[in-house]
């Protein structure tokens, strides 16, 4: 007979199956339950909505991501731009050649006889573009002159004056970074243009700092950019900003057909309301007298030229009074009586101090008379046809009392 212990160790084998998988009738029905389980899968419906989820998801990204890279190669294009400004500044500011008390003796010199320095309007200096017959050594497209005349052109007699001692800023001074830095290209070229300040005293300097031509560096061969811009003797010369003979940016550094893209000046003036108030958003550039110093007679710039020149979203307009502006585009809607005036939007409004001629804010003096302050309005914009990546202006003050004696000549030095 078996005892209670055997029957019930043998009930378990029975129940679970000799080899403990499961083969007894309860555990038929647990192995069959866990075959169904395991079987189950997906549906072709489920299956189709996560590739359509992950399909918008990588869709997303894809539009996203090209935006996040812009705007990190913005913010780098920024960060870079300003330290070339600060760069432009410090050589400005500690350069010895440069000194206030040598701006002081050249600023009563020949100077003093250009009516657009007497007014404290914007000069654009002198380039050597190598259209002269210079023999200077170092000759370099783009390099700029500033002593001792800001403008060689005399537009009284329409001829170069005698050129006296000059004191040259080379283009290798104005890239950056610089040929020495162990860069592989230079990434920006700074401009400048100058007003002799009666406010400040002394003189107020405007620096742009621009982009160099994006395929300027294109088919150099064997050759760096930088030797492209300095080496006066490189078989693939090119400049570092250039603008075809219309006065376009070419965006390509090239030599032949165009000229080095200098600083513009135009006159602007108020746009008013009904109620003959100044819209402070806006202002009126005429366009048909647009000077390009660059060229050789100082010419004005075609007016379809300027008006795109202008228009550019982004553009930056200095005017006489060192105020900046940022342009957002052009007003059509806006219209005014003077021919060849466009109305351009300004991202913010000017300073409530700004005056145009005729406010009545100003006295009035006697423009003729180089020995009264001029009044402090607004009459001129100076900017660059490539839109500049970052501008700055500041003052470079010394003691300096109003000129009252001014040369009769037309040249040579004081």
């Amino acid at each position: 007979m078996r005892t209670d212990e055997q029957i019930t160790r043998t009930d378990r084998i029975a129940a679970v199956g000799v080899d403990g998988l499961g083969v007894g009738a309860r555990g038929g029905a647990v192995r069959s339950r866990t075959r169904a389980v395991v079987a189950r899968g997906f549906s072709l419906i489920e299956v189709l909505m996560a590739v359509l989820i992950l399909a918008l998801g990588l869709l997303g990204l894809g539009a996203v991501l090209p935006v996040v890279v812009r705007q990190q190669a913005q913010g780098t294009e920024q960060s870079v731009s300003t330290s070339a400004l600060q760069s432009a500044v410090r050589y400005l500011q500690g350069n010895s050649r440069l000194a206030p008390e040598r701006w002081a003796n050249f600023i009563k010199g020949d100077l003093g006889r250009d009516a657009y320095w007497r007014e404290g309007l914007w000069v654009v200096p002198a380039v050597d573009d190598f259209n002269s017959q210079s023999t200077t050594a170092a000759r370099q497209y783009g390099s700029v002159s500033l002593f001792p005349r800001f403008v060689e052109f005399d537009r009284t007699s329409g001829l170069y004056l005698p050129g006296a001692q000059r004191e040259t800023v080379l283009m290798e001074d104005r890239l950056y970074p610089s040929a020495n830095s162990g860069e592989t290209a230079p990434l920006f070229v700074w401009d400048l243009a100058v007003r002799r300040d009666f406010a400040g005293g002394g003189m107020q300097i405007a620096v742009f700092v621009r982009k160099i031509d994006t395929r300027a560096g294109n088919g150099l061969g064997q050759e760096t950019l930088f030797g492209a811009l300095l080496n006066p003797s490189s078989p693939v010369s090119r400049r570092a900003v250039s603008v075809d003979n219309t006065g376009r940016p070419t965006l390509d550094g090239r030599f032949g057909g165009g000229r080095y893209s200098v600083p513009l000046l135009a006159t602007v003036g108020p746009v008013r309301n009904g109620a003959g108030e100044v819209v402070r958003d806006r202002i009126g550039v005429n366009v048909t007298t647009v000077l390009d110093p660059g060229s050789q007679t100082a010419a004005s710039l075609e007016e379809p030229v300027a008006t795109d020149l202008l228009t550019q979203p982004g553009q930056k307009l200095i005017d006489n009074l060192g105020n900046v502006y940022t342009v957002e585009g052009r007003d059509e809607a806006t219209q005014v009586s003077t021919p060849g005036v466009i109305v351009l939007k300004l991202s913010s409004p000017m300073p409530a101090s700004v005056s145009f001629p005729g406010d009545g804010q100003n006295p009035p003096v006697n423009r003729n008379d180089p020995s009264q302050i001029p009044e402090r309005v607004v009459r001129q914009v100076v900017f660059t046809p490539h839109v500049p990546a970052a501008v700055s202006v500041f003052n470079m003050g010394f003691e300096l009392a109003p000129d009252v004696n001014y040369p009769s000549s037309t040249g040579g030095n004081n």
